[in-house]
């Protein structure tokens, strides 16, 4: 691993700490026997009082920032040169 791949890793722990300590709350509203999800925002995860965690988009998150890392990841790989006269 180089030094690119080893600062994407970095970065990508971090996004994924700051979505932990900041994720997608939403308030149920009451409507019949269903309830339906309204005023989705974010907010600090120790600051929720009758929000919930929007579990659903927060996985989704984490999801596409793994997709994208991992592409990153190998995009930044070193490339080994062949020799002009040929491996052998």
């Amino acid at each position: 691993m180089n030094s690119k791949q080893r600062n994407l890793g970095y970065w990508v722990i971090i996004i994924i700490i700051s979505m932990i300590m900041y994720p997608p709350m939403s308030k149920c509203h009451p409507h019949g026997r269903n309830c339906r999800q309204i005023l989705n925002n974010y907010d600090w995860i120790f600051k929720q009082y009758d929000w919930s965690i929007n579990f659903g988009l927060l996985f989704t998150q984490w999801i596409g920032v793994l997709i994208v890392g991992g592409i990153l990841f190998f995009l930044f790989k070193d490339n080994k040169k062949i020799p002009k006269d040929g491996p052998w």
